[in-house]
């Protein structure tokens, strides 16, 4: 039980952190990942609740959520293409690559919108030329 003078929100923050340890808690990488961050959350709203703190804190789910994808978006560029990144190859240099093996990145007419396809995938429809360039390198060097 937490430690503020308001037994409602003490209840409400029981039950967060029952979710946290039940529903979102798994024994898996991401499972503790999840579960660190929720603590740090939770420790941190306990005392900003018990401070009197009128700020929207949930919001510091969203700033977590936003530098975790900053974080992702850096990893892609230099984990290995079997693990989903590109290597630490420019996605220009990846184009020339794939254009040596015979393999093109190319808008899709059918479509009005800006849709790319490359060479050995016709079905597919990417939103964007550095998407397909993507698919393309983890399609024939993954």
């Amino acid at each position: 039980m937490t430690n503020s003078t308001n037994p409602i929100t003490d209840r409400n923050l029981d039950a967060l952190r029952a979710h946290t340890k039940g529903e979102l808690g798994s024994s898996d990488l991401v499972g503790f990942a999840a579960h660190d961050a929720q603590r740090v959350l939770l420790d941190n709203w306990t005392r900003a609740i018990a401070d009197g703190s009128k700020e929207p804190l949930l919001d510091d789910v969203d700033q977590v959520i936003a530098r975790l994808q900053l974080f992702r978006a850096e990893a892609a560029k230099h984990l290995p293409v079997a693990n989903g990144g590109l290597a630490g190859i420019t996605l220009d240099a990846w184009k020339v690559r794939l254009e040596n093996i015979d393999v093109e990145i190319y808008p899709c007419p059918q479509h009005r919108i800006s849709r790319y396809g490359f060479t050995g995938c016709e079905d597919a429809d990417f939103t964007s030329e550095s998407d397909a360039i993507k698919a393309a390198v983890a399609h024939h060097f993954g």
